[in-house]
């Protein structure tokens, strides 16, 4: 490591230096708001990482060759193929995006326990405009027409009855902003207690968010219990 580093110094060390120099900004960004600012959201998001919660954390259910699994904003199905490889299980991606959608449909061509569908999972029927932020892409974010991708959103309730899928072993949820209006559907229309497990990751950035995701949990405890919860992260939620 020292070595490359005296290397990459003799061939370029005006672009050692701004690595290093950026490198630098982002520990002080990250000690302001851990040690300073206290900011619960870093704080959580950093015991996150050391926890290694993505590698442990979200694949730890109880899950076999018949679970379902409804993977709500697939992206390129990185959860998919991971709670695929672990369980051997039947999964439900749903991803809005047509370029990340085509991305989907190429990894998972040849695997019959994977079926893929271009639209996302919501509230009601509609067209939407879908943010161009990669795997941060959302509906909710503030955007105008030649922005963003127009794109499908399909009601929740409809799709299940569509699948005709009388359970869901494990919906992992990821949606920017959209996870709201997704769980409060599911709960005023008590599809709820139709999933056994809920992975979620609440966002921050949509209005009053905490007091939403607040509004939710209260709902969620009426039906299941809090397996574990990292504030903004991931949390993850079981049928009592």
């Amino acid at each position: 490591m020292f070595r490359k580093i005296i290397l990459k110094l003799i061939q370029d060390p005006a672009g050692l230096f701004k690595v290093l120099l950026f490198r630098i900004k982002l520990f002080y960004k990250w000690f302001n708001a851990f040690y300073i600012q206290k900011n619960r959201e870093v704080i959580e998001r950093t015991h996150w990482y050391r926890n290694k919660g993505d590698d442990y954390l979200r694949l730890r259910y109880k899950l076999n060759e018949e679970s379902i699994v409804f993977d709500v904003g697939g992206y390129l199905g990185n959860f998919s193929e991971s709670i695929l490889k672990k369980f051997d299980c039947k999964v439900f991606l749903f991803e809005p995006s047509l370029f990340f959608y085509k991305k989907c449909l190429k990894r998972f061509n040849n695997n019959r326990n994977i079926s893929c569908f271009n639209y996302g999972l919501g509230i009601l029927n509609g067209t939407f405009i879908l943010s161009n932020d990669k795997e941060a892409s959302s509906v909710k974010r503030k955007i105008n027409q030649h922005e963003g991708e127009k794109v499908k959103i399909k009601k929740i309730s409809e799709i299940v009855k569509e699948l005709n899928v009388k359970s869901i072993d494990l919906m992992k949820i990821n949606i920017e902003g959209g996870e709201y209006d997704l769980l409060t559907c599911l709960i005023n229309e008590n599809l709820i207690t139709k999933i056994n497990n809920i992975q979620v990751q609440f966002h921050s950035f949509v209005p009053n968010a905490e007091k939403k995701r607040e509004n939710i949990i209260n709902s969620l405890k009426k039906t299941h219990k809090n397996d574990w919860s990292y504030f903004f992260v991931w949390e993850s939620w079981s049928l009592k």
